[in-house]
């Protein structure tokens, strides 16, 4: 009886050892006696079948391989399935002047009119959700620049009628500084609200700046914080992390731990920013270097591991660990291969919010005429983890993967077929390590 080529194992001690099956998302912690060098595992035994059960061990490879085949055809089928995402982006104004956005490269005096707002519901309606093979709930996301801008109150009333008309799910990705007059309207959708803190408040004001100010906003997101989360609201906080405020997250999180009392309803994530403005560059951080400086903040301030390090390959592994539970494989990396469209103010329909602007993204027009290109639609939606152009489908660490970014690929490769490997099973090793120091 042998380890699963899909089984990841991490040391965690001079006694135990980490498994992780990639085919059923369990994760068991096990004796290092249990394995000689070879990973031959000795006589069977109750603990055993229980690994055998899972797809930790086999006794037969060939039926492993058999085993990731079948779950690939369940996904694919799982996948032509999956309701739509509509993102919808009034404008890329903002009133914040973050250090690292690459959002300033956008015109940000094109504003989505009354008129565009009707032509996005009928491409939703007409050219979208009739094409789906689900039934299920779309997903509506407003972003920016800043979408809850005064000046974009008119399209945020409208598509909250639109995301109720559809009984659809809603999430908002907001600096946070603004609550306005009809944020009430919010709970009667399930939604949710993230909001980007980078720091205590002179490192948050230093990196995320008021443009006609230097008063610190600080105080005012923690009070919009509060009061979603009053009327009901699901909060999601993001942290942007380099090298210029790593050793400051410990004390947003003693901030941020107030809220904690919303059980359920607020939540934490941490995310790595490699790229952005060429004038930031010099604070740029790569998912090595960023997993490893967490681990060692981790070890004086253990309260980091209860939130999301998001991490390429780890983020099963963190729901499992957090919630006890086994996680789904990815068979994408995001929705931009999965029924994604994404409404910019210049009349384009995209794949992909990184991509606007860039040709290779575009997938259709919404104004002022609607046409969607169906072979480029179909291209965006094969890009997944069964496409063999990708270098994927070998690979051992594809259910947790996803398939990397496609942005990132297409960057440095001008192809969306293309990969760009993050450093999986390093990071698995540095994460798991830290989780059961």
């Amino acid at each position: 009886m042998y380890l699963s080529p899909f089984t990841i194992a991490v040391p965690i001690s001079k006694k135990r050892s980490f498994l992780f099956s990639c085919l059923s998302g369990s994760s068991r912690v096990v004796e290092n006696s249990f394995l000689n060098h070879s990973l031959f595992l000795k006589s069977i035994n109750h603990e055993e079948n229980f690994l055998m059960k899972e797809e930790f061990v086999t006794n037969d490879i060939y039926r492993q391989y058999a085993l990731k085949n079948g779950l690939l055809r369940k996904l694919a089928y799982s996948h032509s399935a999956i309701p739509p995402t509509f993102v919808i982006i009034p404008s890329f104004q903002c009133n914040l002047k973050c250090v690292y956005c690459y959002e300033s490269l956008f015109d940000g005096g094109m504003v989505i009119s009354k008129e565009m707002c009707n032509a996005i519901d009928v491409f939703v309606k007409n050219v979208s959700l009739s094409r789906q093979k689900t039934k299920k709930a779309p997903t509506f996301i407003f972003m920016g620049g800043e979408p809850l801008l005064p000046i974009h109150d008119k399209v945020v009333l409208h598509f909250i009628d639109v995301v109720k008309a559809y009984n659809g799910k809603l999430q908002i990705i907001t600096n946070g500084t603004f609550f306005n007059d009809y944020s009430e309207k919010f709970k009667d959708l399930n939604t949710v609200i993230q909001i980007t803190l980078d720091g205590p408040p002179e490192i948050n004001t230093f990196r995320r700046p008021n443009k006609k100010s230097s008063n610190y906003m600080f105080n005012n997101i923690l009070l919009s914080i509060e009061n979603y989360l009053k009327i009901g609201l699901s909060v999601c906080v993001r942290v942007n992390v380099d090298w210029h405020n790593i050793n400051f997250i410990p004390g947003l999180v003693e901030i941020l731990s107030k809220f904690e009392k919303y059980n359920g309803k607020f939540e934490i994530y941490f995310y790595p920013v490699s790229e952005g403005t060429s004038s930031w560059s010099k604070y740029f951080i790569t998912e090595i270097e960023y997993a490893t400086e967490m681990s060692k903040l981790s070890m004086d301030f253990p309260k980091l591991l209860e939130y999301n390090w998001s991490l390429h390959g780890c983020n099963q592994i963190y729901a499992h660990f957090l919630d006890k539970q086994s996680v789904g494989p990815s068979f994408s990396f995001c929705s931009a291969s999965g029924n994604q469209f994404v409404f910019a103010p210049d009349g384009k329909v995209y794949s992909c919010w990184w991509g606007i602007g860039k040709k290779d993204f575009q997938i259709g027009l919404y104004f002022p005429t609607t046409r969607i290109n169906d072979t480029l639609v179909k291209k965006w939606g094969s890009r997944t983890i069964i496409n063999k152009q990708l270098r994927c489908y070998s690979c051992r660490f594809v259910f947790i993967c996803g398939g990397s970014c496609i942005y990132k690929a297409w960057e440095a490769f001008g192809d969306i077929f293309a990969t760009k490997c993050p450093l999986i099973e390093d990071l698995i090793n540095i994460y798991v390590k830290a989780l059961y120091r």
